[in-house]
C-alpha cells in the first residue's frame, strides 16, 4: 500500500479497471469561493493517488478528467454532493455514475444518526482513521505527511464499505433497493449542478476555469428558487426538511423510492 503524490494531473495508466473511490479537499465549504486543492482517487487495489492543484491552476487535467467522466466507471464517494459540485465547477466534468456511502448508510443504518466516514469505517470495517487534519490548510505550498495520510484515508476504505453496505441493502430490500440507490446516485449528480452553479453555458463550451466561472455567474444572474411545498421536492433542490422528516418514517424500500422521486430522471 502506497500513497502517490502528483501535481496538476493523474499519470496515465495508474488505475486498474473498475470502480474508483474519489474525494476532494478544498479551501472551505463554499464551492465558488473556496478553490479545489486536491483530488484523491483509488482503484481499491491498495494504492491511493493525490492530485494537487496550485493556486493559479487552470485545472487542465486530461487524464484525471477522463477517469472521472468515464461512464463505464462507477465513482464512489462519501457525502457525494459536495465533491460532485467541486469537481464539476473546477474541472468541468460530471463524475457519474456515482455511489454515495453516506446515502447508503442512511438507508440501512436507521438505528443511528451518525453517518460520518470515521464512524462507518469503525463500525463496518473495524478500522480506525484520524480526522485531525480535516480543517488544515490544503492550499499551502507543501502538504505534510499527516495531510497526505488523511487525504488518502478518505478513499482507502470506500470500496470495502460499499461491499458491506450493498450486503445490508440486499438483505433489507433486494434488487429494488439497489436499483433505487443507483437511480438516486445519478439524480444526486444532476443535483450537484445547482450546488456548483447552474449555467446557461455547458461546461463543454467553457475553455478554461475562468470561462466556467463566468458562465456560472451569467447563468445565475437574477435567478431565484421557489420554496417547495411541505414535504415536496424539486429537481434542483431535492427534498425539503419536512420531506426528509416524512421519509425517515418510511420503510427502506419506500424510502429508496422516495429518494429517487426527489430527483427524477
Amino acid at each position: 500500500m502506497a500513497v502517490h503524490f502528483h501535481e496538476e494531473d493523474l499519470p496515465a495508466g495508474v488505475l486498474a479497471d473498475g470502480p474508483v473511490a474519489v474525494d476532494t479537499e478544498t479551501m472551505g465549504l463554499v464551492t465558488i469561493r473556496d478553490r479545489l486543492c486536491v483530488v484523491q482517487i483509488s482503484d481499491g487495489k491498495g494504492d491511493e493517488h493525490l492530485v494537487r492543484f496550485a493556486p493559479d491552476s487552470d485545472y487542465d487535467a486530461p487524464n484525471l478528467k477522463a477517469v472521472l467522466a468515464d461512464p463505464a466507471r462507477l465513482k464512489l464517494f462519501h457525502f457525494a454532493r459536495f465533491d460532485l459540485a467541486a469537481i464539476e465547477y473546477y474541472l468541468g466534468v460530471e463524475a457519474t455514475p456515482c455511489y454515495c456511502t453516506k446515502i447508503a448508510s442512511k438507508l440501512v443504518r436507521t438505528y443511528t444518526d451518525r453517518h460520518g466516514l470515521k464512524m462507518l469505517v469503525e463500525e463496518l470495517l473495524g478500522e480506525s482513521i484520524s480526522k485531525a487534519q480535516r480543517s488544515s490548510d490544503w492550499g499551502g505550498p507543501e502538504l505534510n505527511d499527516a495531510q497526505r495520510e488523511y487525504a488518502a484515508s478518505d478513499v482507502r476504505y470506500l470500496h470495502r464499505m460499499k461491499d458491506e453496505l450493498d450486503r445490508r441493502l440486499a438483505r433489507a430490500g433486494g434488487e429494488e433497493v439497489e436499483a433505487g440507490l443507483r437511480q438516486f446516485g445519478a439524480a444526486l449528480a444532476r443535483g450537484s449542478t445547482w450546488r456548483a452553479g447552474p449555467s446557461t453555458t455547458s461546461s463543454a463550451t467553457c475553455k478554461d476555469h475562468a470561462g466556467r466561472r463566468h458562465a456560472w455567474h451569467s447563468g445565475n444572474a437574477g435567478s431565484k428558487r421557489q420554496k417547495p411545498r411541505s414535504g415536496a421536492t424539486s429537481a434542483s433542490t431535492g427534498p425539503s426538511p419536512a420531506g426528509r422528516m416524512i421519509a425517515s418514517s418510511l420503510s427502506l424500500r419506500a424510502r429508496c423510492r422516495w429518494l429517487s422521486a426527489c430527483w427524477p430522471p
